[in-house]
Protein backbone atom coordinates (compact mmCIF):
# COMPACT_ATOMS: atom_id res chain seq x y z
CA UNK A 1 0.00 0.00 0.00
CA UNK A 2 1.22 3.14 -1.10
CA UNK A 3 1.98 5.95 2.01
CA UNK A 4 -0.09 8.88 2.09
CA UNK A 5 1.95 12.51 2.61
CA UNK A 6 1.91 12.01 5.98
CA UNK A 7 -0.46 14.53 6.64
CA UNK A 8 -3.90 12.87 8.20
CA UNK A 9 -6.73 13.94 10.51
CA UNK A 10 -8.41 11.90 13.02
CA UNK A 11 -12.51 13.20 12.55
CA UNK A 12 -15.92 11.97 14.19
CA UNK A 13 -17.41 9.87 11.46
CA UNK A 14 -21.04 9.64 10.66
CA UNK A 15 -21.81 7.61 13.33
CA UNK A 16 -19.79 8.62 16.15
CA UNK A 17 -16.92 7.04 15.34
CA UNK A 18 -13.78 8.47 14.44
CA UNK A 19 -12.27 8.21 11.25
CA UNK A 20 -8.51 8.72 10.20
CA UNK A 21 -8.30 10.73 6.76
CA UNK A 22 -5.36 10.91 4.62
CA UNK A 23 -4.30 12.43 1.39
CA UNK A 24 -2.91 10.73 -1.04
CA UNK A 25 -1.08 11.36 -4.64
CA UNK A 26 -3.10 9.57 -7.37
CA UNK A 27 -2.01 6.04 -8.32
CA UNK A 28 -2.83 2.78 -9.79
CA UNK A 29 -3.13 1.11 -6.33
CA UNK A 30 -6.50 3.26 -5.48
CA UNK A 31 -7.93 2.54 -9.05
CA UNK A 32 -10.98 0.96 -8.08
CA UNK A 33 -12.02 3.19 -5.18
CA UNK A 34 -11.13 6.22 -7.55
CA UNK A 35 -13.51 4.52 -10.20
CA UNK A 36 -16.15 3.81 -7.56
CA UNK A 37 -16.03 7.87 -6.29
CA UNK A 38 -16.57 8.62 -10.30
CA UNK A 39 -19.29 6.40 -10.09
CA UNK A 40 -20.95 8.13 -7.12
CA UNK A 41 -20.47 11.47 -8.63
CA UNK A 42 -21.92 10.34 -11.87
CA UNK A 43 -25.21 8.92 -9.75
CA UNK A 44 -25.77 12.03 -8.44
CA UNK A 45 -25.43 14.32 -11.34
CA UNK A 46 -22.51 15.80 -10.06
CA UNK A 47 -20.50 17.73 -12.73
CA UNK A 48 -17.60 16.32 -11.18
CA UNK A 49 -18.19 13.12 -12.85
CA UNK A 50 -17.48 14.97 -16.16
CA UNK A 51 -14.21 15.80 -14.58
CA UNK A 52 -13.05 12.43 -14.11
CA UNK A 53 -14.22 10.79 -17.03
CA UNK A 54 -10.94 10.31 -18.43
CA UNK A 55 -9.92 8.18 -15.64
CA UNK A 56 -13.15 5.60 -16.71
CA UNK A 57 -11.70 4.87 -20.24
CA UNK A 58 -7.90 5.27 -19.66
CA UNK A 59 -6.86 5.49 -15.68
CA UNK A 60 -3.25 5.21 -16.42
CA UNK A 61 -3.40 7.94 -18.78
CA UNK A 62 -5.47 9.87 -16.17
CA UNK A 63 -2.91 9.60 -13.63
CA UNK A 64 0.07 10.24 -15.60
CA UNK A 65 -1.69 13.70 -16.70
CA UNK A 66 -1.46 14.61 -12.98
CA UNK A 67 1.65 13.72 -12.43
CA UNK A 68 2.93 15.84 -15.34
CA UNK A 69 0.96 18.90 -13.99
CA UNK A 70 2.28 18.61 -10.92
CA UNK A 71 5.73 18.60 -12.27
CA UNK A 72 4.98 21.36 -14.57
CA UNK A 73 4.97 19.25 -17.86
CA UNK A 74 3.57 19.64 -20.84
CA UNK A 75 1.28 22.36 -19.74
CA UNK A 76 -0.91 24.61 -21.33
CA UNK A 77 -0.71 28.13 -22.05
CA UNK A 78 -1.62 30.47 -19.06
CA UNK A 79 -1.28 26.77 -16.76
CA UNK A 80 0.82 26.34 -13.45
CA UNK A 81 1.52 23.26 -11.97
CA UNK A 82 -1.46 22.05 -9.97
CA UNK A 83 -1.15 18.59 -7.80
CA UNK A 84 -3.63 16.20 -7.29
CA UNK A 85 -5.17 14.35 -4.00
CA UNK A 86 -7.51 12.24 -3.01
CA UNK A 87 -8.91 12.09 0.67
CA UNK A 88 -9.18 8.20 1.92
CA UNK A 89 -10.11 6.72 4.57
CA UNK A 90 -8.49 4.26 6.82
CA UNK A 91 -9.74 1.63 4.86
CA UNK A 92 -8.83 3.69 1.49
CA UNK A 93 -11.93 4.69 0.31
CA UNK A 94 -11.85 8.18 -2.09
CA UNK A 95 -14.24 10.48 -0.13
CA UNK A 96 -12.95 13.80 -2.32
CA UNK A 97 -10.54 15.06 -4.58
CA UNK A 98 -8.45 17.99 -3.84
CA UNK A 99 -6.61 19.90 -6.61
CA UNK A 100 -3.75 22.60 -5.65
CA UNK A 101 -2.48 25.22 -8.05
CA UNK A 102 0.91 25.77 -7.42
CA UNK A 103 1.08 29.49 -7.78
CA UNK A 104 -1.44 31.77 -9.12
CA UNK A 105 -2.11 33.23 -12.72
CA UNK A 106 -4.40 35.89 -14.16
CA UNK A 107 -6.19 33.20 -16.46
CA UNK A 108 -6.82 30.23 -13.56
CA UNK A 109 -8.96 31.00 -10.47
CA UNK A 110 -7.72 30.23 -7.06
CA UNK A 111 -5.21 27.91 -5.60
CA UNK A 112 -7.21 25.21 -4.36
CA UNK A 113 -10.55 23.38 -5.96
CA UNK A 114 -11.84 20.29 -3.80
CA UNK A 115 -14.97 18.25 -3.70
CA UNK A 116 -16.72 15.57 -1.65
CA UNK A 117 -18.10 12.51 -3.67
CA UNK A 118 -22.17 12.82 -3.09
CA UNK A 119 -22.48 9.93 -0.95
CA UNK A 120 -20.30 11.90 1.78
CA UNK A 121 -21.25 15.15 1.08
CA UNK A 122 -22.90 16.91 4.55
CA UNK A 123 -20.63 15.29 7.05
CA UNK A 124 -17.97 18.23 7.60
CA UNK A 125 -15.47 15.66 4.97
CA UNK A 126 -15.56 19.01 3.00
CA UNK A 127 -14.23 21.18 5.74
CA UNK A 128 -11.22 18.12 6.94
CA UNK A 129 -10.44 17.73 3.14
CA UNK A 130 -9.31 21.59 2.87
CA UNK A 131 -7.52 21.91 5.98
CA UNK A 132 -5.75 18.80 4.78
CA UNK A 133 -4.99 20.75 1.67
CA UNK A 134 -4.10 24.04 3.27
CA UNK A 135 -1.55 21.73 4.48
CA UNK A 136 -0.35 20.60 1.53
CA UNK A 137 -0.05 24.38 0.21
CA UNK A 138 1.80 25.52 3.49
CA UNK A 139 4.60 22.61 2.25
CA UNK A 140 4.65 24.04 -1.27
CA UNK A 141 5.84 27.74 0.45
CA UNK A 142 2.18 29.36 0.21
CA UNK A 143 1.47 31.54 3.04
CA UNK A 144 -2.07 33.03 1.76
CA UNK A 145 -4.42 31.04 -0.19
CA UNK A 146 -6.69 32.34 -2.78
CA UNK A 147 -10.25 30.11 -3.04
CA UNK A 148 -12.77 30.77 -5.03
CA UNK A 149 -16.34 29.57 -4.92
CA UNK A 150 -19.92 30.43 -6.45
CA UNK A 151 -21.51 32.64 -4.67
CA UNK A 152 -24.48 30.77 -4.51
CA UNK A 153 -22.58 27.34 -3.22
CA UNK A 154 -23.52 27.74 0.59
CA UNK A 155 -21.93 24.73 1.78
CA UNK A 156 -18.42 25.57 0.14
CA UNK A 157 -18.56 28.94 1.49
CA UNK A 158 -19.17 27.44 5.15
CA UNK A 159 -16.36 25.23 4.18
CA UNK A 160 -13.73 28.31 3.70
CA UNK A 161 -15.20 30.08 6.15
CA UNK A 162 -14.53 27.13 8.36
CA UNK A 163 -11.16 27.09 7.78
CA UNK A 164 -10.62 30.92 8.69
CA UNK A 165 -11.52 31.89 4.94
CA UNK A 166 -11.41 35.79 4.78
CA UNK A 167 -13.94 36.89 1.89
CA UNK A 168 -12.42 39.49 0.15
CA UNK A 169 -15.03 40.35 -2.63
CA UNK A 170 -17.45 38.95 -4.78
CA UNK A 171 -17.33 39.22 -8.48
CA UNK A 172 -18.49 37.63 -11.77
CA UNK A 173 -16.26 34.81 -13.10
CA UNK A 174 -14.20 35.20 -15.86
CA UNK A 175 -14.38 31.39 -15.54
CA UNK A 176 -17.65 30.04 -14.83
CA UNK A 177 -19.99 32.61 -15.21
CA UNK A 178 -21.91 33.16 -12.38
CA UNK A 179 -21.04 35.36 -9.23
CA UNK A 180 -18.38 34.08 -7.38
CA UNK A 181 -16.58 34.95 -3.74
CA UNK A 182 -13.09 35.33 -3.23
CA UNK A 183 -11.71 34.20 -0.29
CA UNK A 184 -8.11 34.28 1.74
CA UNK A 185 -6.85 32.25 3.76
CA UNK A 186 -3.26 32.87 5.70
CA UNK A 187 -1.67 29.73 6.31
CA UNK A 188 0.78 29.61 9.36
CA UNK A 189 4.71 28.79 8.71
Amino acid sequence: MPFGRNISREVGGPSGNTMQLTLVEPSEFYREQFLRAVEDYRAGHDDQATRYARAESDFAGFIQTWHDRAAGRDLAPGYVPESMFWMIDERGEVLGVLRLRHRLTPIRSGHIGYDIRPSMRGQGLGTELLRLGLAEAALLGIKQALLVCDSDNHASRRVIEKNNGILQDEMLSEETGPMCCRYLIEIPS
